[in-house]
């Protein structure tokens, strides 16, 4: 796709725009970044502005993502098993990375398996690139089907083999990838609920404290002793102003 998946892509956008009436700048024409004169732009054509900067450019990002993902057998395994895909007339059909993966599964290929299914990969891709049944497939799963439909799983029974041990591994790594995504979700949803808890615990922390101050502040200044040397009036009087100034402070602290 890096190398020749460029002019299939500019077909597809061209036939969309040709048919909403957009317009479709001339590949060959030199290319001028908005805003800028064409006295100060570099020479370069749509094309290659197109496909080198962005084109390659985003295949090359991907491809270094699946490579920090990926080992090296990963790799190599699924450049082999999109080997196997039906689209635009079974493009991407390579007869020797098919034979290389069914080598990843010695246990349903021996070596005169490999030999039969080498000799039926040649008649299978001839049969299906012909057969209208197949013209229209986009996905292994589809490919897979119609094979049964039309019996082909029969006359092409390694083929089909192929076919369906590559279909199981993809919906075991379809069931690993959403057994991943529940465990982070269910981790981040830990860390949420531990820091919600946390961030509570130091409200009340810091309510609380500040309660104690305002306890403190309150007692220093409003709270008074009873004089013993007073006489009686004089203490009724002390302990009505107490008890009133008591009745602040705890409304105040209670606040």
């Amino acid at each position: 796709m890096r190398n020749n998946g460029f002019d299939v892509l500019v077909d597809e956008v061209s036939s969309f725009c040709d048919k909403h009436h957009i317009d479709v700048p001339n590949m060959d024409e030199a290319f001028v970044l908005s805003g800028r004169s064409r006295r100060n732009a570099p020479i370069k054509t749509n094309r290659h502005h197109y496909r080198v900067d962005l084109f390659i450019y985003v295949i090359d990002e991907q491809l270094t993502k699946l490579d920090d993902r990926f080992n090296e057998v990963n790799t190599e395994l699924l450049i082999c098993l999109a080997c196997l895909s039906p689209n635009d007339s079974f493009v991407a059909f390579d007869k020797q990375k098919l034979l290389r993966l069914a080598q990843f599964y010695p246990q349903d290929f021996s070596d005169g398996d490999l030999l039969a299914l080498e000799d039926q990969l040649e008649l299978y891709i001839h049969y299906v690139r012909s057969s209208s049944n197949f013209s229209e497939l986009q996905r292994i799963g589809g490919l897979a089907k119609t094979m049964v439909e039309t019996r082909m799983h029969r006359a092409f029974n390694y083929v089909y083999l192929l076919i369906t041990l590559a279909l199981v591994l993809l919906v075991a790594t379809a069931s690993a990838k959403m057994v991943i995504d529940n465990k982070v979700k269910e981790s981040k949803l830990k860390d949420a609920s531990a820091s919600k808890a946390s961030a509570s615990a130091s409200m009340d922390n810091a309510f609380a404290s500040k309660k104690a101050e305002k306890e403190s502040f309150l007692k220093h200044f409003f709270k008074k002793e009873v004089d013993p040397e007073s006489n009686d009036q004089d203490v009724d009087s002390e302990l009505e102003d107490q008890a009133f100034m008591e009745s602040l402070f705890q409304e105040e602290v209670e606040s």
